[in-house]
């Protein structure tokens, strides 16, 4: 078993301004037990997890879990194909807002994404809705002028 000793001086800026650094001059991490906000399954944010979490990864003391494993890999995964969709809209947007696989696709992660981040904002959803739209109509006309 590893050393789950609190070593506050490790906590990034940000918790060592934070008033758990005022309490926190010794002890443990504890493991936290709580279940996953987006499917419900019981999970463990162990000691050793925390502690390689605030001390080695800098994360804020005051971060607290709420998926479990498997939906903090699908978030994970939604919000990595989210930033290489806006990457490649960035490269080459004007191809690419006639492409209706790519704008369905990309759609469909940021409809994905509020089921596991609630607070999650992206406009441009509706934008790539308007433009599947938009597309629509216009395959729609011209499937109509060829007949």
């Amino acid at each position: 078993m590893s050393d789950t000793r609190i070593d506050r001086e490790q906590w990034s800026q940000s918790s060592k301004q934070s008033y758990e650094y005022e309490l926190c001059s010794e002890g443990s991490y504890g493991d936290l037990h709580y279940n996953c906000a987006k499917c419900g399954a019981a999970a463990v944010f162990t000691a050793e997890e925390q502690k390689h979490s605030f001390e080695v990864k800098k994360n804020d003391i005051r971060q607290q879990r709420i998926h479990c494993p498997a939906c903090n890999a699908e978030l994970f995964r939604l919000r990595t194909r989210e930033r290489a969709c806006q990457a490649r809209w960035s490269a080459d947007r004007k191809t690419l807002a006639r492409d209706e696989a790519f704008l369905r696709e990309w759609l469909g992660i940021l409809v994905a994404i509020p089921r596991y981040a609630p607070r999650y904002r992206n406009s441009m959803g509706d934008r790539l809705a308007r433009l599947l739209l938009r597309l629509g109509l216009e395959m729609e006309s011209r499937s109509h002028d060829s007949a």
